[in-house]
């Protein structure tokens, strides 16, 4: 039966701040049940979640996201896709992955992460055969430059920065109180080599658009794994449940390339018999490995 006060029929909702907030008060004071977990949830879903006017409890417009919304998972949180967990996803390589992959004979085909698009850095500075930077996004010249050990340096006047048409844009950092610096390192100019490597129609060709790939990636997650709706609780066994499902989707995919690396070198291995057997026999290219 809806609750009804000066002919008013309150929402579903309502009512059950009505009832949390009475048996609040009623067991306030009784030491039994202000120290059961049961009791300190309904206090702190009702402080989180609703709110007094006049001595009437009425639901919290803008509760925020880390609140309680179940007892039973006390750290999902809600999003602007419900409650819940929310996984990023990114196809996004790191330095260490392109390097790791290099090593072993592997030719990584990936975005690096982003950069600023109104910001200028290392992207648009010139270097020398020993990897020092020769002239800043501007064209000026540093008055010092140095490249050891794997990282990098080049150090400018504060005045030749001051007067720069690029100031509110270039990534240089203070160096004290007269000059300004660039610091780099090995990493940063594979990047910067990699995201070069980005803008040429080749790789444009070979890794499509950017959004596509990862609009299919959350497809295949979704559609062959559970990872849409966990069976699980809690955060440590969500976050371990999402890390085992991607490891395991990476592991299908590598399976994968193997095998079709495994079809082509029997496909070249058959043109090669047909080469030698027959002569005359037409030319035929294979694709590219992906």
């Amino acid at each position: 039966m809806k609750l009804q006060k000066q002919g008013k029929i309150y929402t579903t909702e309502e009512q059950i701040g009505f009832d949390m907030e009475k048996l609040i008060r009623q067991f306030s004071g009784d030491p039994r049940f202000i120290n059961m977990a049961s009791y300190k949830d309904m206090v702190r879903v009702f402080s989180e979640q609703f709110v007094d006017n006049n001595g009437k409890a009425e639901l919290n417009p803008h509760p925020g996201g880390k609140i309680l919304l179940n007892p039973s998972d006390p750290e999902a949180e809600i999003g602007h896709k419900g409650v819940g967990y929310q996984v990023q996803i990114a196809e996004t390589c790191s330095d260490e992955n392109y390097v790791k992959s290099a090593e072993n004979g592997v030719k990584l085909i990936a975005p690096t992460a982003h950069q600023p698009k109104d910001k200028v850095g290392l992207n648009e500075c010139k270097f020398d055969e020993k990897k020092c930077i020769v002239e800043c996004p501007a064209g000026k010249k540093p008055f010092f430059r140095k490249f050891k050990n794997g990282k990098g340096r080049a150090v400018f006047f504060n005045s030749v920065c001051d007067e720069c048409p690029l100031k509110n844009k270039c990534r240089v950092q203070k160096c004290g109180k007269q000059n300004r610096e660039f610091k780099y390192a090995d990493a940063d100019l594979r990047t910067r080599y990699r995201r070069k490597l980005e803008a040429t129609d080749e790789f444009k060709k070979r890794y499509g658009s950017k959004r596509c790939p990862i609009e299919g990636l959350n497809g295949r997650l979704k559609q062959f794994t559970p990872l849409r709706r966990l069976r699980i609780r809690g955060r440590c066994a969500v976050y371990h449940s999402i890390y085992a499902i991607l490891t395991m989707h990476n592991i299908m995919q590598m399976v994968r390339h193997a095998k079709i690396q495994v079809k082509k070198a029997h496909a070249a291995a058959f043109f090669q018999f047909l080469d030698r057997v027959f002569p005359v026999f037409p030319k035929i290219r294979l694709p590219h490995a992906a």
